[in-house]
Order: structure tokens, then sequence, then C-alpha cells
């Protein structure tokens, strides 16, 4: 399986059913890897306003939400 992500020009994943709003990470994901490609540096998120923390605080659960997917056990 190894060979085949290496050799792979591009790998669509699917983490399983969507739950407690993991598409709000993988749309921050896909936000940030296209920043990153696009202009070159890792956006900075250190400023949040305060009253985007809720929102903030949400993104966090997601991401954490998206990690233990079990796709991610896997080598």
């Amino acid at each position: 399986m190894n060979l085949v992500y290496i050799q792979a020009s591009s790998v669509e994943v699917w983490p399983g059913d969507a739950v407690e709003h993991i598409e709000v990470a993988i749309q921050f994901i896909t936000e940030f890897a296209t920043r990153l490609t696009s202009e070159g540096t890792v956006p900075s998120y250190d400023h949040l306003p305060t009253d985007k923390l809720p929102e903030f605080n949400g993104l966090l659960s997601a991401m954490e939400a998206l990690a233990a997917k079990s796709w991610f056990e896997r080598t």
C-alpha cells in the first residue's frame, strides 16, 4: 500500500461517515493546504478575535474527531 501512495499523483480518502462536524475540519485542512501551496507560507491563526473563539474551539473539536477516525491508525 505504501508504494501505491508514493506513486500516486493524488489520493482521495474517505475517512468514514461525518460525525461531530468533521466536514469543518476537512474544509479547514483544504483551505490551509491551498494557502500553503499558493502563498508558500503557513497561514497564521494566532490572533483570532475573541468573538471567533467558540468557532475556533469547534474547529479543534472537529479536528480531534477527524484524527480519531480509524483510517489514521492504518500504516
